[in-house]
């Protein structure tokens, strides 16, 4: 049986309808699926969705995922999937920070 992995990304304009990949071996199958990033509700239904119909067993999520989304998350899929959060140290989150503010909200971070 493949290990089942669900990663969530959070980006502007993103669409979870369109904006969702496939990957699939005898081993794992992970499916990535991008939100935008005011769609908190669309997230939690997503992963319950997946935990409830594909038997989730890990879940990933980028470190545009707030800790209080993290905590609603999992306050609903309980303890049956493992979950990470992707975050990075100073130097990554700064860097990311840098490419993000300017790309996605038009405005610069100070150094």
């Amino acid at each position: 049986m493949a290990f089942k992995v669900l990663i969530i990304v959070r980006a502007p304009d993103s669409n979870p309808e369109k904006d969702i990949s496939f990957l699939k071996n005898d081993n794992i199958e992970v499916t990535t699926v991008a939100f935008d990033l005011n769609d908190t509700e669309g997230i939690i239904d997503t992963c319950i969705r997946h935990q409830d119909e594909n038997g989730l067993q890990a879940l990933i999520l980028c470190p545009a995922v707030s800790n209080e989304l993290v905590a609603k998350i999992t306050e609903k899929i309980g303890d049956k999937t493992a979950i990470f959060v992707g975050r990075g140290d100073f130097q990554s989150v700064h860097l990311a920070s840098q490419y993000t503010s300017k790309e996605w909200f038009n405005t610069s971070i100070p150094n």
